[in-house]
């Protein structure tokens, strides 16, 4: 399965784990950039630092939410996601 199958409302418990470990690994990796933004502003811009920091609590929360019994929520995540984490990114 692919960020661009979304398993049907019948899908394998088997197929939500993945798909969970699918949006997991997406909101993580905009995690890491956003960190490493964060990192690279402490010094020269600390209030855009202070909002970014922001963001990343929202993504953390994001992040708790993803649940296999939830494949329509994480179906939402990895559409909101595609495109933006990146090369390798399924």
């Amino acid at each position: 399965m692919t960020a661009d199958t979304v398993p049907p409302s019948g899908a394998t418990a088997y197929e939500r784990i993945v798909e969970a470990e699918v949006a997991m690994e997406m909101v993580n990796r905009e995690r890491t950039r956003l960190q490493q933004r964060i990192y690279a502003l402490e010094q020269t811009d600390p209030a855009e630092a202070d909002q970014l920091r922001q963001v990343a609590i929202k993504l953390y929360y994001q992040l708790r939410s993803i649940d296999p019994d939830s494949p329509t929520h994480n179906a939402a995540i990895i559409a909101s996601y595609r495109g933006r984490t990146g090369p390798g990114c399924p």
